[in-house]
């Protein structure tokens, strides 16, 4: 597979803002503060914003960049 094709491949599989939502709900009923997901889209952080979550960017320990959204 090249490059171009994962990039497509990952674009359209983004994972849906009703799921996220799921995942904060469910990291938030373990006690958590935050969660990092890969990719979420610009109008997905735009939404989650409007609801009063901060957005940022979070590089792990190996490297891998994500979006943090804390509460």
């Amino acid at each position: 597979m090249h490059a171009k094709e994962a990039r497509k491949l990952t674009e359209e599989n983004i994972r849906p803002f009703e799921v996220i939502i799921q995942d904060i709900e469910q990291s938030a009923s373990r006690g958590n503060q935050m969660i990092c997901i890969p990719v979420v889209t610009p109008e997905y952080q735009m939404k989650l914003v409007e609801l009063g979550y901060k957005i940022s960017k979070h590089t792990d320990p190996i490297g891998l960049d994500l979006t943090k959204i804390e509460w």
